[in-house]
């Protein structure tokens, strides 16, 4: 017990520095390896952004053809009234340049 006594007594300070130097490279370790996990999940952060970015460009691509079709079948049915009425009005046009001749 009196050279354990003797020996911190003249090398306690060194052993102090030592011990501190250990834990110092522990702990740079730790910090190496949180570093290195912070790292993985920014990489599959980054993977998972662009997957769901793709995935709302197409559902957007998607919604801008379904209201383009939409839209597309509306002017159809515009012109397919406006032909409609065109032709009604012809028909009248007839009918009454019918109906002139006779009774003229």
């Amino acid at each position: 017990m009196n050279t354990v006594t003797e020996i911190l007594q003249n090398y306690g300070e060194i052993a102090i520095i030592g011990l501190e130097a250990v834990l110092g490279i522990a702990m740079l370790c730790l910090l190496i390896g949180i570093l290195k996990q912070i790292k993985k999940l920014n990489t599959s952060l980054k993977s998972i952004t662009a997957n769901m970015q793709a995935y709302f460009d197409v559902i957007l691509t998607e919604e801008e053809e379904s209201d383009n079709e939409q839209h597309m079948e509306k002017e159809e049915e515009i012109r397919a009234k406006i032909e409609a009425l065109k032709k009604q009005e012809e028909d009248e046009q007839i009918f009454n340049a019918v109906l002139q001749e006779y009774f003229s």
